[in-house]
């Protein structure tokens, strides 16, 4: 999702206005969403063949759900803020996000499995 931000930012189609900020948060959330919804069915069916545990299936859905809607919205906001800052959103964006994503995704998906399986 940063990519098209970053080329958003360098064509000038990502104006430093609120307007033009929530237009391009408002695009990339709604294709994150999409994607988000599509990868947690896959992955809610294949968990459920291959464990036959409909908690596991659930809990291993959901993380995907949060993790790709979170990292979507990120993917957008990141270069917009880093622009703001006036630091280079191309050569922060990538680890910066990519840590954050990680620890969010790991917390996310260990919170879910902890609710979802309790006694494993």
């Amino acid at each position: 999702m940063d990519t098209a931000t970053l080329r958003a930012l360098s064509t000038g189609h990502a104006k430093n206005t609120l307007s033009g900020v929530l237009d391009v948060v408002t695009k990339e959330s709604l294709s994150a969403i999409i994607i988000s919804v599509v990868s947690a069915l896959s992955i809610f069916f294949v968990a459920q063949i291959w464990s036959h545990a409909l908690p596991f299936a659930t809990a291993t859905a959901l993380a995907i759900l949060f993790n790709s809607i979170i990292a979507g919205c990120m993917g957008s906001l990141g270069p917009l803020l880093f622009k703001r800052l006036g630091i280079d959103p191309a050569l922060m964006a990538g680890p910066f996000e990519t840590a954050l994503q990680d620890l969010i995704g790991t917390t996310v998906y260990l919170s879910l499995a902890t609710l979802f399986l309790p006694n494993i």
